[in-house]
């Protein structure tokens, strides 16, 4: 079964629906430049409407380990997504609560164990051929690995992705919102029908 994570989540609702869809994690970002950054307030009332056994996934852009340390304990984070240029050594740190964001395709820094969000080039177009493009490098990386594919995806491309890629995960923000940060329900509830179904 497509593991889920529903990530960008900035309200307690929209956490809530989600975990009832069936989603497996919940993504809170902690990078200010982001449109769906999350307020320490923001993620503990997130925290409060996510039951224990579904993760709570805190994602960091370079940030300062003491930083995220606190955030860690403010926030009740079980995972920590780094998703920067975080040399491996802080990757090591968090152990079994690490997952790598990786844009680039590169995962020879990524240490064995740690699942791999594989994620788009900044910036890269919205264009069909750029999105198959990454599914056909993410179809490379997958063997051996914890990988949950993300970039551009929505609950009318998430099918055919799993079953083209068949990842670990999967892994949508901006696919299932009706503004930056606030989640459309309905989107949310057919992202994650069709990923499980797809897997």
């Amino acid at each position: 079964m497509t593991v889920v994570k529903i990530c960008g989540v900035t309200r307690a609702e929209d956490a809530a629906v989600a975990v009832a869809a069936g989603a497996d994690m919940i993504g809170i970002v902690f990078w200010a430049p982001s449109p769906r950054a999350a307020t320490e307030e923001q993620a503990r009332r997130v925290r409060a409407a996510v039951p224990a056994g579904v993760p709570l996934v805190g994602v960091f852009v370079d940030e300062d380990p003491e930083r995220i340390d606190e955030l860690v304990e403010a926030a009740g984070l079980d995972r920590v997504q780094l998703h920067g240029a975080e040399p491996r050594a802080l990757i090591e740190r968090y152990g079994e609560r690490a997952i790598r964001g990786v844009r680039d395709g590169d995962v020879s820094g990524v240490p064995d164990g740690v699942p791999v969000i594989y994620d788009r080039p900044w910036g890269e177009t919205r264009d069909i051929e750029a999105l198959y493009a990454h599914w056909r490098l993410a179809s490379k990386l997958v063997a051996g690995r914890r990988l949950l594919l993300a970039g551009r995806l929505d609950p009318d491309n998430v099918a055919q992705a799993v079953r083209e890629v068949r990842p670990y995960g999967v892994d949508c923000a901006s696919g299932v919102e009706s503004s930056a940060g606030i989640k459309d329900h309905e989107r949310v509830r057919r992202f994650v029908a069709a990923a499980k179904e797809a897997g």
